[in-house]
Formats: structure tokens, C-alpha cells, sequence
């Protein structure tokens, strides 16, 4: 059982909450309206084997009272993308599912919707404190000097690219826009440039510390 908890109109609800459910012969829970403050009246309705949501629908879980001593050994994976999870409330989140005699720490993972949502998760053991985990199959992540195609060594600081069979064709009528964001390198694939910063480890775990440019610009204008 699979509770979609994230809206179907971008790509981390509907590729992660709808697509990979069924693919994977998973009964979907579909939640037309999600109301965080009722977040643990729906985990304890469904006893979901999975969920993925963002960090703030965690601090509804931790708080709830009506959670306090039950009994989450059904949950497999409890995931959390979207935005970042420091590692306090990471520690936390781990705490309260290890209480819960939940036998998994919370999994991670990292995209955008130019990637069709994920590009890497955690899994199983392969879950550090801080990182999003380890590219899918088929899928490149590497760092690279910010504004330029040189590529880094491991733990150095960069903009993390990507490359993938799932990166998007193009913004629709925005040529400009592809072109800073889609670029193809030397070595003849096409990178995502991501504009976060991150880091690979030797054991290809995947940080992001920050963003290059953390400003959003309305279409009326507004920063």
C-alpha cells in the first residue's frame, strides 16, 4: 500500500506518488485534499507500507499524540524529498520511527522536475545522516566547477549536474531558458545543471549543502 500524501500537478506526486506505485503493483492510496495536522489519522486509517512527502510532514507525525506507543512495523519506507531535511530533524525523524518499532530510518532522495522528478534515493543500509543517497540506474550525477564543464574530485564543492534517460526535452517555447539549464559536454551527453551545490563521496553518496541562486522571480516581476 502506497499513500500519495503530494499533489499529482508536479512531477515528485506524480512520478514518485502515482507512476512508481503502480508500476510496482502497489494498491494507491489517493488523497484528494492533503491536511498535514491529519497526518497521522490517515497513517493510522491505511497502515501504509510506503509514503513520500516533504520534512515540514514530518513535524506532524513527531507531535501527534494519537501516534504515541503505535506500532509502525508495517512501514517500509517512509521517504522524504522536495526540499532540504537537516540533520537534526533527520536524527529526530529516525528516533520516532525506531520508537515505533519501524525497521528503517527515513529515506531520502533528490530531483527535479527537469529529471522527471528523482534522480537518487537512499536504500536500505545505504542510508548516511545528511545525504539523498545514490544515483538510479542508468543515471549520472557528478559536480562540477559552477558556470563551467571542469569537472571535481570527490567530497570537492560544486554544482551537481545530471544526466539521465529521464531529463526533460526542453522548457516548452522557452529556448533560453533550455539553453542554461540543458547542456550537452565534451563527452557528447546532455547535463542538467542544477544550480545546488553539493558533493559525491567515494562511495557515491550524493550531498547537496545549498543553491547557487536561492531568488524566484514572479511573472509580475516580484523576487
Amino acid at each position: 500500500r502506497f499513500l500519495n500524501i503530494m499533489p499529482p500537478f508536479i512531477a515528485y506526486g506524480l512520478a514518485c506518488g502515482i507512476h512508481t506505485p503502480l508500476c510496482s503493483g502497489a494498491q494507491l492510496i489517493l488523497v484528494p485534499k492533503f491536511d498535514p495536522k491529519k497526518f497521522d489519522v490517515l497513517i493510522k486509517k491505511y497502515k501504509p507500507n510506503h509514503f513520500w512527502g516533504v520534512p515540514t510532514h514530518f513535524d506532524s507525525l513527531l507531535e501527534s499524540r494519537k501516534l504515541r506507543g503505535f506500532d509502525l512495523s508495517f512501514l517500509v519506507c517512509a521517504g522524504v524529498g522536495g526540499d532540504g531535511l537537516n540533520t537534526n530533524t533527520e536524527e529526530r525523524i529516525n528516533a520516532f520511527l525506531a520508537e515505533h518499532n519501524c525497521a528503517r530510518k527515513v529515506t531520502k532522495g533528490y530531483g527535479m522536475t527537469e529529471l522527471n522528478s528523482a534522480a537518487c534515493a537512499c536504500r536500505d543500509d545505504i542510508n548516511q545522516v545528511g545525504s539523498v543517497g545514490i544515483p538510479f540506474v542508468h543515471t549520472l550525477i557528478s559536480a562540477f566547477k559552477p558556470g563551467t564543464q571542469e569537472e571535481l574530485k570527490y567530497n570537492e564543492f560544486g554544482e551537481i549536474c545530471v544526466s539521465s534517460p529521464s531529463v526533460m526535452l526542453e522548457y516548452y517555447n522557452n529556448p533560453e531558458e533550455t539553453e542554461k539549464v540543458l547542456k550537452r559536454h565534451a563527452d557528447g551527453r546532455i547535463w542538467v545543471h542544477s544550480g545546488d551545490i553539493g558533493y559525491l563521496t567515494e562511495g557515491g553518496l550524493v550531498f547537496i549543502v545549498d543553491r547557487i541562486k536561492r531568488m524566484m522571480i514572479r511573472a509580475d516581476g516580484f523576487k
